[in-house]
Parts: structure tokens; C-alpha cells; sequence
């Protein structure tokens, strides 16, 4: 198939979630977006000679919730502007898991929700460019908060704001194209 593609894009997001609550060693809550099993993904790639430069990673602009009461229920996914929320109104405990590249956040007693943010897209990004791949692409933009913070830690630069994104932004003649196209 990689000779008639440019490139594959790796899902590196959703490794866990509600599809695992039946899995015969228990309903164990594990981060969807773990450096180390998509390292481990990878591995499988190459393994079967897909070069790194034909692969992107995929980065979630989101988290997986979990309600620890019940380790079998998951609540969801928050987007980022909705985690960006939570630490600034609730003030949740925040772990993170250098070796995993993943952040862990609890609120209300029973509230786990894993993410990533700036220091994390930037360890993910820095094993994409030491291991050559083709470079990141994100689900989904619409997910980030409207300062592009998500955006901004991946990229490791700020793009501005939505406001002035937009205030920036051209739109095309449409009666041009019906016109010249039919």
C-alpha cells in the first residue's frame, strides 16, 4: 500500500476508552494517548519496513474521562478548551508521567481525565523528529481553546489568537467560482 501512498497516518490517540471496559484482566483505567505504547506502535512499523519518514503521528487536541467509582463507565472525552477550564476553575490534582508523556488530573473525588499540554506535545514531538517520521497532524483543531494553546505547545510557537485569526482571514468570491464553474 506504501508504494501508492505519500504517507500513513498513525492514530496515536484513543490507545484505551470504553471498548476496554470487557477486557478479560479487568477494567483498568490507562491513558489514551501513552508515549510508551505508541512507541511501541511504531515499533510494529518498522518492524515490517515502513519507513518513518512515510508515517505522521496523530495528536489528540482532547482527553478520555473516567469516572473512578465505577472504573467501567467512561464519561467521555473532554476537549482541550474544556480541560483548560477545569485546571483554571476546579484547581484538580495534576500528575505528570514524564516517561509516559501524558498528564493525569483529578477533581471531585472520582474525576480522572488524561491530556496532554504543552510539555507533552513537546516530548511527543521531539521522539517524532528524533525518530524521522513524517511529521504530526492533530484531531481536531476545533478541540483547542480559542488562544490556540494546544496549537502553540505543539508547534512550540504562538499562531495568535481566534479573534485575530479570523480578523486576518480572507474570504474568497463565491459568486466567482458559481459563476466559472457552473
Amino acid at each position: 500500500m506504501l508504494e501508492y501512498a505519500d504517507w500513513v497516518n498513525l492514530m496515536s490517540y484513543d490507545l484505551y476508552g470504553v471498548w476496554d471496559q470487557d477486557n478479560p484482566i479487568g477494567s483498568i483505567v490507562l491513558a489514551h494517548i501513552n508515549l510508551t505504547e505508541i512507541k511501541q506502535s511504531a515499533e510494529l512499523l518498522w518492524r515490517n519496513d515502513v519507513p518513518p519518514g512515510k508515517v505522521v503521528l496523530g495528536l489528540g487536541f482532547y482527553g478520555r474521562s473516567f469516572q473512578l467509582k465505577d472504573r467501567s463507565y467512561n464519561a467521555g472525552t473532554l476537549a482541550y478548551f474544556e480541560i483548560q477550564d477545569i485546571l483554571t476553575t476546579k484547581k484538580p490534582k495534576v500528575i505528570h508521567d514524564k516517561e509516559a508523556a501524558v498528564n493525569y488530573l483529578f477533581f471531585k473525588g472520582d474525576q480522572w481525565v488524561d491530556f496532554d499540554d504543552k510539555e507533552t506535545f513537546k516530548q511527543k514531538n521531539n521522539w517524532a523528529n528524533d525518530v524521522g517520521l513524517g511529521g504530526v497532524m492533530i484531531w481536531s483543531v476545533g478541540q483547542d481553546d480559542n488562544q490556540f494553546s494546544a496549537l502553540e505547545g505543539l508547534l512550540g510557537h504562538s499562531v495568535g489568537d481566534y479573534e485575530s485569526m479570523m480578523a486576518r482571514l480572507v474570504i474568497p468570491d463565491t459568486e466567482h467560482w458559481a459563476s466559472s464553474s457552473g
